[in-house]
């Protein structure tokens, strides 16, 4: 399929990065050139991390910092901090618009009072006192009336006012993939895992990733892409009703080359964009915007604009803007 990047570029701006040519890396494609804007610590005046991101149905955006919830109308900062002033490491917004933040053994949500306000509120209150020392909160994925919260030993899950929880049994929960509208858990020494009728149950071949840490699930034709923090990225898939999980390298050259590329500047975190484009960030190196033949169509380098930093998260705005999560900025 050909790609006609300057329709893309109409409706996708880039912020925080630019894009440029993808040099030294032997990509063939012709690169667009990607608008952009960089905000740094100093024009939202709050820590330098930032790991997770949001926006409300207004179109504002909210920004899990180091020092708290950054919240950016598009004109000007606000800074929310939690009830304990930890960092903030997940953020996930319900169908009702309540914003649930999770940060260092904190646990809560934003609302907005009678002027349109946003303050945060503790759901510590709500927790046994002998699942408070829960550690960090990784991920926060909210479904239709249901939010689960994991952390490092403990997936939570409020439902209908009460909170339940699974306790890892192994070397610990570490991130959660909310796919199709389901959820997949990976666990340490176990491997991928999906929550189903009130349980955690392996899924078929789930121990090929027993040791393996996965940051992104993408949907594919037939099954996923898996994409591996140090291993490279992975296809999932059903054929002929068996799961077969196959290295994207072996699948073609162009899927060589990715690999190649996040084996050596280690994947982190990536997003779904338009016409079944991905955009695949990663610690050392350069965003990707790759189609589902694995090919790059654009590149989003740091260097661009005079800032190279690792990407944490990436999120693809309603109005068609990618906002990336930086290590500075």
């Amino acid at each position: 399929m050909k790609y006609n990047l300057r329709v893309h570029i109409a409706f996708i701006t880039i912020f925080f990065l630019s894009a440029t040519s993808f040099v030294g890396e032997n990509y063939a494609q012709e690169m667009g050139l990607i608008q952009s804007k960089y905000y740094s610590p100093i024009d939202y005046e709050a820590g330098t991390q930032n790991w997770a991101v949001v926006q409300d149905q207004r179109g504002v955006m909210y920004f899990g910092n180091v020092n708290g919830v950054l919240e950016f109308n598009g004109e000007s900062w606000n800074l929310i901090p939690t009830a304990n002033q930890s960092s903030v490491r997940s953020l996930s917004i319900d169908k009702d618009g309540i914003i649930y933040v999770g940060g260092y053994n904190e646990l809560g949500y934003l609302l907005p009072d009678g002027r349109g306000i946003m303050h945060y509120h503790s759901l510590i209150p709500f927790i046994e006192e002998n699942l408070l020392d829960f550690g960090e909160v990784w991920d926060i994925n909210c479904f239709e009336d249901t939010v689960f919260i994991l952390t490092d030993r403990y997936l939570f899950r409020f439902i209908d006012g009460h909170l339940n929880y699974w306790e890892s049994k192994n070397e610990g929960y570490y991130l959660t993939h909310n796919v199709n509208n389901e959820l997949y858990i990976q666990e340490l020494g176990v491997g991928l895992m999906k929550f189903e009728n009130d349980s955690i149950h392996l899924v078929e071949k789930g121990d090929f990733f027993n040791e393996i840490m996965i940051h992104s699930i993408f949907p594919i034709e037939d099954g996923f892409l898996i994409c591996t923090r140090n291993n490279g990225l992975y296809t999932y898939k059903s054929i002929n009703n068996k799961i077969a999980i196959t290295p994207l390298q072996s699948i073609s050259a162009n899927g060589k080359k990715l690999n190649d590329y996040f084996v050596k500047h280690s994947f982190y975190h990536g997003a779904e964009l338009v016409d079944g484009l991905i955009a695949l960030g990663s610690i050392s190196g350069d965003i990707l915007i790759v189609n589902r033949d694995w090919d790059v169509v654009d590149i989003i380098n740091h260097e661009t604009i005079g800032i190279k930093s690792p990407t944490f998260f990436l999120y693809f705005a309603d109005n068609q803007y990618l906002w990336l999560a930086l290590d500075n900025g």
